[in-house]
């Protein structure tokens, strides 16, 4: 038993009850995996986030309305219309114009040319609606 009137009894006490108080704080349990498993989590969707933003030079995402719908140059011309819905026109070119139209909100145009029943360029228009209004009788 420790002689708490022992000079070296006493400060191996005090330096014990300093260990106990102090030592959560100067050296905390190690608890990684929480940490860890967060960056990791977030290094994966920072990832996901650039691989799904990348630019695809030969590549057009198209809004439908069921979805983003992605139109790449060499894609056969049945899959484009498959994706894409029956064409709005046909410009003097021969190209399918693509679209969906809305009444109050201006309109992206999609415009896919074809050569050989493949994808050879893809352009889109946005075209405005002007609002007419009526005079009063």
């Amino acid at each position: 038993m420790a002689d708490p009137t022992n000079p070296s009894d006493a400060k191996a006490q005090d330096a014990k009850s300093q260990k106990e108080m102090f030592g959560r704080v100067l050296h905390p349990p190690r608890r990684l995996f929480g940490p860890a498993l967060i960056l990791s989590v977030l290094a994966i969707g920072a990832i996901a986030v650039l691989v799904a933003t990348r630019k695809d030079p030969d590549a057009v995402q198209v809004v439908t309305p069921v979805g983003f719908r992605t139109i790449r140059k060499q894609m056969p011309q049945e899959l484009v219309v498959q994706m894409l819905g029956k064409p709005l026109a046909t410009t003097p070119e021969g190209c399918l114009q693509f679209g969906y139209p809305k009444i109050d909100e201006s309109t992206t145009i999609t415009v896919v040319c074809f050569e050989n029943g493949k994808v050879r360029e893809i352009r889109t228009h946005l075209i405005g609606i002007d609002r007419v209004e009526v005079p009063p009788h």
